[in-house]
Order: structure tokens, then C-alpha cells, then sequence
């Protein structure tokens, strides 16, 4: 979730968001001079996408979580995370990633989505891109890459370059 904890900490960094239960405690001391955010989820609880299907009922079940935990060294607590059928749980989750993006504006915010993410399709990426210029005052860029995958197993050195291009023509370094 590299992708939506970055659209989330930069948006608790702005004093104006809306901080539901879950958020209230966060503390960000200093808001970001731009946001990347590539392979990206436009919503929490997807399920789209067999790698998703696959997450969810690892992390959504006693053996699931066992198989995680003794196969793939990853720890799971599922106690921190509001349930999805929980029907006040638009208040207790974590600030959505399209809610995120509204409120970092005018912050830079480059959204990088892949053509071949098995995680989320392209149209994850349009619909952040369309939450952010449904803000006055946006600087929000989608660059889709074909044939890119997901995230980091998609990120290329050439890819890298091009993001630290873009971050340096739009923030100032000392």
C-alpha cells in the first residue's frame, strides 16, 4: 500500500483535513514539496484483481494469516484495521486515497499507473488523477506506462530518472 500511505501522509500533513477516528493521533510535521505515487489504489477494500482476491482472504482469515506469517515472514494485525462491513466505517478508516489526494492540493502530485498492474488497472490511476483536478488549484500529473506492472516490480532506472526530473522542475533545493 506504498502508494496510498503516500497520498495519506501528505494529506494529514495539511491542517485543513478531515481526520476520521482512525487518523485523529497522526502527526505530520511537515507537509511534503511534492508527491509520487506509482501502482496506486483508488479505494480501500478492492478486489478487482486476482492479486487483490488473493490479499484480502490472506489477510481476512486466521489460516490466511498463518500462511502469511510462516511462508512469507509478514506479521498481520488485524485489530488496527477497521472492518469493511463495519457500517460506520467510512468514520473509522483511514482517509481514502481519493479523499487523500483532494486534500494535498496544490501540492505537485504525479500519479504513475501501469497498463499491466496485476494489482490495479489503469483506472485506478484515472480516477486519483480525476479526484485531484476536481480541486481548484490541483498540480496533478498521470503518466500511464504501457506494459508497466505494478509499482516497484514495474519501476524501471529509466522510469526513475524521469520522476527525479519531474520533482527537481517542481520543487526548490536549498
Amino acid at each position: 500500500m506504498g502508494s496510498s500511505s503516500v497520498l495519506r501522509q501528505a494529506a494529514l500533513a495539511q491542517p485543513t483535513t478531515v481526520r476520521s477516528e482512525f487518523d485523529r493521533n497522526i502527526e505530520v510535521s511537515h507537509a511534503p514539496d511534492a508527491v509520487v505515487g506509482i501502482g496506486g489504489a483508488a479505494q480501500w477494500y478492492y478486489r478487482g484483481s486476482r492479486n487483490m482476491r488473493a490479499m484480502h482472504f490472506a489477510l481476512n482469515n486466521p489460516v490466511g494469516r498463518w500462511y502469511v506469517r510462516r511462508y512469507m515472514g509478514v506479521r498481520t494485525d488485524m485489530t488496527t484495521w477497521p472492518d469493511e462491513h463495519a457500517p460506520n466505517r467510512h468514520e473509522i478508516q483511514p482517509i481514502d486515497p481519493a479523499d487523500s489526494i483532494r486534500a494535498i492540493a496544490p501540492t505537485p502530485v504525479l500519479i504513475v499507473q501501469g497498463t499491466a498492474d496485476d494489482y490495479f488497472p489503469v483506472d485506478h490511476g484515472q480516477r486519483l488523477f480525476e479526484a485531484a483536478e476536481s480541486v481548484a488549484g490541483n498540480r496533478a500529473e498521470l503518466w500511464v506506462r504501457q506494459g508497466m506492472r505494478h509499482a516497484e516490480g514495474g519501476t524501471d532506472a529509466a522510469l526513475v530518472g524521469e520522476i527525479c526530473d519531474w520533482i527537481l522542475a517542481r520543487v526548490e533545493l536549498p
